[in-house]
């Protein structure tokens, strides 16, 4: 086990209330909370069984991406049902007032636009959490999708029978 494992392990052990008086409180939606680990890593928290069903989606996007849609994903770390830990990002919200962002500018790769597109249909994804600027961060100055666990009700059909 890695040390960043067994780090991992321990903060999933911690009460939400030990998780919230040691840990930065990012934000939260309606079925998750953040907190900033450190400002290397971040901690999603499901709040719920909504929570549950986005950390699952979330898994299961990241794992099934494969390379031409995972570059556009912040990637997770470690998982568990309740809780996932990725990269810390700084979220584009906090660089632009626009509330989306335009899906055609967001990357520098020719295909991206194209790629966003499929991935959100491919995923099930909620078009409109795609284009919000909330669900945006950059990781080394790359912008990356950080909440990719909301889905049509399509997807909700799919992802309730996996």
């Amino acid at each position: 086990m890695s040390k960043s494992e067994g780090y991992f392990r321990k903060i999933h052990r911690m009460s939400l209330a030990e998780i919230h008086s040691n840990f930065e409180y990012l934000g939260e939606g309606i079925s998750r909370i953040a907190y900033g680990i450190n400002d290397y890593w971040v901690v999603k928290i499901a709040k719920g069984l909504e929570g549950l069903y986005q950390n699952k989606v979330e898994l299961y996007v990241y794992k099934h991406a494969g390379s031409r849609y995972r570059k556009y994903l912040c990637p997770i770390l470690w998982h568990r049902p309740d809780m996932i830990i990725m990269p810390r990002a700084l979220p584009l919200s906090k660089i632009t007032r626009c509330k989306r962002v335009d899906l055609r500018s967001i990357r520098p790769e020719p295909e991206a636009y194209n790629d966003l597109l499929s991935f959100t249909r491919r995923f099930y994804m909620l078009p409109e959490d795609i284009e919000a600027t909330s669900s945006w961060g950059l990781i080394n100055n790359l912008p990356v999708l950080l909440d990719y666990g909301c889905t049509s009700e399509e997807g909700d059909d799919f992802y309730d029978n996996i």
